[in-house]
């Protein structure tokens, strides 16, 4: 059965428990049940990874970002550790077969 779509309010708890009280040693399993949404460890980490986090720019590719991807895509390069305002270019390089 598949949960239904995150609140905000789901959002907002999760989001406030990693960045005030989840040690480097927690699992996501064990945030998830410190933060009793009933949602797995799994759910928990993607939704603040590629939702929540501080970092990350909403919103469309800067065009600096877009010539970067165009760069590496035309040399077959690897990005392995991303700058925080390429954090969405990790997902492009799977989508354009990098």
């Amino acid at each position: 059965m598949q949960k239904p779509k995150w609140t905000e309010e789901e959002s907002q708890k999760l989001k406030k428990y990693v960045e005030e009280k989840k040690q480097k040693e927690d699992t996501w399993e064990s945030v998830a049940q410190a933060v009793g949404l009933g949602r797995s460890g799994t759910s928990c980490r993607e939704r603040y990874e590629n939702h929540l986090r501080k970092d990350l720019i909403p919103g469309p590719f800067l065009r600096e970002e877009e010539r970067w991807i165009w760069e590496m895509h035309k040399e077959r390069k690897y990005v392995v550790n991303l700058n925080p305002s390429f954090a969405n270019t990790f997902l492009l390089l799977l989508i354009i077969g990098i």
